[in-house]
């Protein structure tokens, strides 16, 4: 395959199917170096954390990824009790380094996706300015109706304050 081409799937691979850079290096048959230069070269980690960040995009692929290594690893156990009661030990051995090497990777997305969720979270401060700023233009349109929602607004500040806090 032409480096171009590689280079290509790999962006794709790292940046939209969050693969890490030894999954594709692996899959590409190419150094794990290589794919790290591209990586650096192309900002290709920028770029995937613009995807991530938009709306609950990012979070929902970071689950489904999670969800489909943690899937794989249930049918490597189930593989290997059948390796077990072969005494198949090359075939206990591929599965013990893929199931360790998708315990790792699990690991990684829960960080990643923890830093996520810090990164992304929206504080009571903010929430609680911009409901301000909302009802201060309604104020400035239509006093009688913003006189009309006190109550509205200060039970839903108490009620952010207790969910965000």
């Amino acid at each position: 395959m032409a480096k171009i081409t590689e280079s290509k799937l790999a962006k794709e691979m790292y940046v939209n199917q969050l693969k890490t850079a030894k999954e594709i290096a692996v899959f590409l048959c190419v150094q794990e170096k290589t794919v790290g230069n591209w990586v650096l070269k192309g900002n290709w980690k920028a770029e995937r954390d613009i995807q991530l960040s938009t709306s609950n995009k990012g979070r929902d692929s970071l689950k489904k990824v999670i969800s489909n290594l943690a899937e794989r690893r249930v049918e490597i156990f189930a593989d290997r009790r059948k390796a077990l009661d072969t005494d198949d030990k090359k075939t206990l051995l591929t599965l013990d380094t893929e199931a360790a090497s998708i315990a790792d990777q699990i690991s990684k997305m829960n960080a990643t996706l923890k830093h996520y969720d810090q990164e992304n979270r929206i504080t009571p401060t903010v929430y609680l300015e911009v409901m301000q700023d909302v009802f201060n233009a309604l104020r400035q349109t239509d006093e009688r109706l913003h006189l009309k929602t006190l109550d509205f607004q200060e039970a839903h500040a108490q009620f952010i304050c207790k969910k965000l806090a």
